[in-house]
């Protein structure tokens, strides 16, 4: 019984891993050069991390204890990233 419990364990390591692998591949591939489907699904992705992880980078700083800026994320400034979050929280209320 356990053999299969053991088994379970590492496909699911496996999974993770490749979930993770393919996220941040999406996440590092530049705006244009996605296609339609990829930026969806960095849209879905942002949209989901918006309200669990994204709001926790606000409790940690920089080395010199400045907030951390996230300026060429995408293309985007903090400020615009700040704008599109603040936007969907807000579509969500």
């Amino acid at each position: 019984m356990a053999a299969p419990l053991s088994e379970d364990r590492k496909l699911a390591a496996e999974v993770r891993r490749m979930t993770l692998q393919k996220i941040k591949a999406l996440f590092l591939l530049p705006r244009v050069d996605m296609i339609d489907h990829d930026a969806q699904l960095h849209d879905k992705i942002l949209e989901r991390l918006a309200g669990t992880v994204l709001p926790r980078l606000t409790e940690v700083t920089g080395e010199d204890g400045e907030p951390i800026k996230v300026d060429n994320v995408k293309g985007l400034t903090t400020e615009q990233i700040n704008e599109l979050l603040k936007a969907k929280l807000n579509a969500g209320s």
